[in-house]
């Protein structure tokens, strides 16, 4: 009983050091949602993974992206060149993928465009987009030995965070009438 407690303790400790590492470059900004896509023995995934931004939001631009953590994982061949520069001003985020196996990952690699901030509506009457959508290459793969035919589907995802322009009401508030 007491070895359960021990081992439980440990993989507790390794996780609370691990876990806030690759959130921590996007700590403070609003969570949009996650890009992801999943692939079989035989067909991997090679796709385009999209998120919708919220309607109305102004994305703040003088937010850059500092850092960015692994990018691919490097095992069955699975290589990115995405750099940090790449992500669009107002935009953070945070790749991850399957690490069973032979399983490799890989986001914003490949053909163009790799990362993209787009508009997905536009408001005709006052000329405006009032929502954009963010999109990112994405790529996996189970492996190709005889072997990786038993190890299960394989996964690719970025979670996508943005920081929205922070707007202050500065008009003197109205009097109710009597």
């Amino acid at each position: 009983m007491r070895n359960r407690w021990i081992v439980f303790v440990v993989l507790l400790g390794v996780l609370a050091c691990f876990a806030p590492l690759s959130f921590a470059q996007c700590n403070g900004l609003t969570y949009a949602g996650e890009a992801h896509g999943e692939g079989a023995f035989g067909s991997n995934l090679y796709g385009f993974g999209e998120v919708l931004l919220p309607p109305n939001i102004k994305l703040d631009t003088s937010y850059h992206q500092t850092t960015i953590g692994a990018v691919a994982n490097g095992k069955s061949d699975a290589r990115s060149r995405l750099v940090v520069s790449e992500v669009p001003a107002g935009i953070c985020i945070v790749p991850s993928g399957d690490n069973n196996a032979n399983h490799g990952w890989a986001v914003g690699d490949g053909a163009e465009p790799r990362i993209q901030l787009i508009p997905a509506a536009w408001d005709m009457q006052t000329n405006t987009i009032t929502r954009y959508k963010f999109g990112i290459r994405l790529y996996c793969t189970t492996g190709s030995g005889e072997l990786d035919r038993t190890t299960g589907g394989c996964n690719a995802k970025v979670a996508v965070y943005y920081k929205p322009v922070v707007t202050t009401d500065t008009k003197a508030p109205t009097k109710k009438p009597k």
